[in-house]
């Protein structure tokens, strides 16, 4: 049950089966890509392939990854669903081997979850794991890897409003807009006069949920620029502050 699981998401995704095992040890039987071992004790793995199409590699989604390696669990999920509602309606009566089957479903969805490899085969909890670590030092190389581009430019030019401005946005958008509110001011002190700057600093204070200092720097960055009022009303760094009287008499003035 918990393969076919696996097996339907990796084709729902178009990805392409290359091996199942069940047990662990020397295969016994082999049926195309399934590998039946001598021992079994709800043990079994499979390899798939996705996003490649026979020409190019492309990515893929993290949570197509994650679905297929939750397909067990949810067929289990389903199969409990199933089995409870035909017991209700009577079309089954209750009985020793149906209560060993849920048994089987629970004891395979918690063995499942759990985080932990044995033989060399992951559970799905901790490929699941593994994929959303991945996905979180991925997220911090392109990070670190756009801050060092930034500084670099910087370190040239140390005039240069617009990499003081994508180093600012990268740091709100990666949640420290307390640091974002160093780069912004260094360009108020180059450009005092350009509105970009006044309205960075309100975006990173209304990010910190600084309300007094979000609309002192709005509302300077509205004066030189009365056009970015329609950039305010659908910017969502500024959700935190949006429902307050002071931001709603300054846009809707």
């Amino acid at each position: 049950m918990d393969l076919m699981g696996h097996v339907f998401f990796i084709k729902l995704f178009k990805g392409k089966v290359r091996e199942l095992k069940l047990g662990m040890g020397k295969p016994d039987i082999k049926i195309g890509t399934v590998n039946i071992t001598r021992y079994y004790f709800h043990l079994y793995c499979y390899r798939y392939e996705m996003g490649y199409d026979g020409y190019v590699v492309s990515e893929v989604k993290v949570y197509k990854k994650v679905l297929i390696h939750l397909g067990g669990i949810i067929s289990n999920v389903i199969m409990i669903l199933f089995l409870s509602i035909v017991l209700n309606i009577g079309i089954i009566n209750p009985n020793k081997y149906l209560y060993e089957i849920f048994f089987v479903l629970v004891y395979s969805i918690v063995i499942n979850i759990a985080p932990f490899s044995s033989e060399g085969m992951n559970s799905a909890g901790k490929n699941i794991f593994n994929i959303l670590k991945d996905r979180k030092r991925k997220k911090n190389l392109i990070f670190e890897d756009a801050i060092k581009e930034c500084n670099e430019k910087i370190e040239l030019n140390p005039n240069d409003i617009n990499s003081y401005s994508a180093k600012g946005n990268m740091l709100c958008k990666y949640g420290k807009p307390e640091e974002a509110i160093k780069c912004f001011l260094e360009i108020i002190n180059i450009r005092p006069d350009y509105w970009v700057g006044h309205y960075s600093m309100a975006c990173a204070y209304s990010l910190e949920n600084k309300c007094t200092e979000a609309i002192a720097y709005l509302k300077q960055a509205l004066e030189l620029d009365a056009s970015c009022k329609v950039l305010a009303k659908i910017d969502t760094d500024f959700d935190n502050i949006k429902n307050s009287i002071e931001f709603k008499e300054l846009i809707e003035r």
